[in-house]
C-alpha cells in the first residue's frame, strides 16, 4: 500500500512537557451570510489532564484543563465573542474529574455523568459550582477518535441542549469503567514472585438523560462523511465490546431552544457541503477508499501494480489534507493556511455562525415594535 514503507524510529525516554498536549485558543473574525462580522473563539484541547503532582504540593497554578480553557474564556471574553468552538477532535479522554469541571463552566450546577458499578449501584456525578463561565453560542467538534471523557462532556452537553454537537457519524464509543489489582498479595501465598496485575472492568458510564456512552458514543447533531466510517474504528468494532444499555434519567435542566434551529443548521450545513469543492473532493476520496477496503487482491503485474499504488497514495495524500492540522495559535500566516485546509473546521464555523444569525433573527422577531423603537432612540 501507499503507506508501506518502513521507517526506523529511535526513541529516547524523557520528561513529557504538558504544554505540548494542552489546551490553546484563538479568536476567528468571519462575516455571517448576511454579511455580519463575527468572532469566533476556538479552543483545541488535546486531552482532559491535570497536574496531579502540582496538586498534592499544593501549587496555586497547577495545571488542568479546565483551568487552562477557563483562562482563555477570560480572554475571549474580553475580545467579546460571539460564539465559541470547542474542538476535542482525535482527544481520547483523560481525568474524568476534569470533564466534569470543564462541563461545569457551561452550564450552572447539576449533575453530569452516572455510574453504573458491577453490582448496579448508581452514582451521579456532579457539577456543583453554581456559576458559567461562559453562556453563549457553543459549538463541540467531534470525531471518531474522541473518547471516553470527551463523550461524557459532548453527552452532557448535548443532553442540556447547551451546545451544538458536530463531527464524525458517531466518537469512539468507550464508556467502561477499569480498574487495576496488583496479584502480588494474592498469589504471594503461593510463593508467586512478581505475578503483575490484572485490569478489568467494573462499571459503566451513563450520560444524565440515561443512555451509556458504551458502543454507540454520542451521535452528533449534525454529523459529516468521512474516512473512519469505513475502518476498524471504535468500540463497536472491538471485540467482546459491552453493549449499549439504558439506566434512568436523573433531574437536570434541559434547555429546548437550540432544538428548534437543528433541522434549519443541519439543511444549511448539507447545501453548503454539496456544492463545496473541497467536501466534493472529500465524498470522491471516500469512494476510492472504499473501493480499496473492499479488493481482495493485487495484481503482480509491475504496470498495473504500479497504477494501484498510485491511486492508494492519492488516496492516502487525500486524507492527510483533509484530517485536522491546526498549528500553534499565534496568528501568522501558516496558521491562516493550515485553517483553510481544515475543512471540518471551517464548516463547524459556518454552522455556528448560521446559529448566531437564526437566533438573533429570532429574538428580534419576538420584541415587540415598541421596544425596538425604545432601542433606536
Amino acid at each position: 500500500g501507499a503507506e508501506a514503507i518502513p521507517v526506523e524510529i529511535s526513541i529516547i525516554r524523557d520528561e513529557v512537557k504538558l504544554e505540548d498536549s494542552a489546551a490553546s485558543g484563538k479568536v476567528k473574525e468571519i462575516t455571517s451570510p448576511d454579511g455580519q462580522k463575527l468572532k469566533i473563539g476556538y479552543i483545541d484541547l488535546p486531552s482532559f489532564y491535570f497536574d496531579f503532582e502540582g496538586a498534592m504540593k499544593g501549587k496555586k497554578d497547577f495545571r488542568s484543563s479546565s483551568r487552562d480553557v477557563k483562562n482563555l474564556l477570560k480572554s475571549f471574553k474580553k475580545d467579546n465573542i460571539d460564539g465559541l468552538v470547542l474542538d476535542l477532535r482525535s482527544n481520547g479522554g483523560g481525568s474524568l474529574r476534569e470533564s466534569i469541571a470543564l462541563t461545569g463552566l457551561f452550564i450552572k450546577a447539576g449533575p453530569v455523568v452516572q455510574t453504573r458499578d458491577f453490582k448496579g449501584r448508581v452514582r451521579v456525578e456532579d457539577d456543583r459550582d453554581p456559576s458559567c463561565d461562559y453562556d453563549g453560542p457553543l459549538l463541540v467538534l467531534v470525531n471518531r477518535l474522541s473518547a471516553s471523557a470527551s463523550e461524557i462532556f459532548a453527552g452532557a452537553i448535548q443532553d442540556y441542549g447547551r451546545g451544538i454537537i458536530v463531527g464524525e457519524k458517531s466518537t469512539h464509543g468507550k464508556g467502561t469503567v477499569q480498574t487495576i489489582i496488583n496479584l502480588k498479595n494474592i498469589l504471594r501465598r503461593f510463593g508467586v514472585e512478581n505475578p503483575g496485575s490484572v485490569k478489568y472492568t467494573n462499571a459503566k458510564f451513563y450520560r444524565v438523560s440515561g443512555g451509556s456512552t458504551q458502543h454507540r458514543g454520542v451521535i452528533p447533531d449534525v454529523c459529516f462523511d468521512s474516512f473512519t466510517d469505513h475502518m476498524e474504528i471504535g468500540e463497536a468494532k472491538l471485540e467482546n465490546a459491552l453493549p449499549w444499555d439504558k439506566i434512568d434519567a436523573t433531574a437536570y435542566q434541559i434547555d429546548t431552544s437550540l432544538k428548534s434551529f437543528l433541522p434549519e443548521l443541519k439543511e444549511r450545513s448539507n447545501k453548503r457541503r454539496t456544492e463545496s469543492k473541497p467536501f466534493q473532493q472529500l465524498t470522491k476520496t471516500i469512494e476510492l477508499f472504499k473501493e480499496k477496503q473492499e479488493r481482495k487482491s493485487s495484481s503482480l503485474n509491475e504496470e498495473k501494480r504500479w497504477k494501484e499504488y498510485l491511486a492508494d497514495k492519492k488516496i492516502a495524500d487525500e486524507q492527510r489534507s483533509l484530517f485536522k492540522d491546526l498549528a500553534d495559535a499565534d496568528g501568522d500566516d501558516k496558521d491562516k493556511e493550515d485553517d483553510d485546509k481544515d475543512i471540518f473546521l471551517n464548516e463547524a464555523v459556518s454552522i455556528l455562525s448560521d446559529y448566531i444569525t437564526l437566533k438573533e433573527a429570532k429574538q428580534q422577531a419576538n420584541v415587540d415594535p415598541g421596544e425596538k423603537d425604545v432601542k433606536k432612540r
